[in-house]
C-alpha cells in the first residue's frame, strides 16, 4: 500500500510538474500576444493620423482646383 501511494504521489508531482510548464509557456504566450497587439495598435494609429493628413491634403487641392475654376 506504502508503494502504491508513493508511485501516486510520483505521477501527481510529474503531472504537477508539467502542468506548471504549460501555465508558463502560455503565459509567455499571452504576453506575447500583448506585446503584438500594443505593436498593432500603435501602427492603426499612426496609420489613422496618415489618412486624417491626406484627407486635408485632398481637401485642400479640391478648394484649390475649385478656385481656378
Amino acid at each position: 500500500e506504502l508503494s502504491a501511494l508513493t508511485s501516486q504521489a510520483a505521477a501527481l508531482s510529474e503531472a504537477l510538474g508539467l502542468e506548471q510548464k504549460r501555465a508558463e509557456g502560455l503565459q509567455t504566450q499571452v504576453g506575447e500576444l500583448q506585446a503584438s497587439l500594443s505593436s498593432a495598435l500603435a501602427s492603426g494609429k499612426a496609420q489613422e493620423t496618415t489618412i486624417t493628413g491626406l484627407r486635408a491634403d485632398l481637401a485642400d487641392i479640391g478648394d484649390a482646383i475649385a478656385g481656378r475654376v
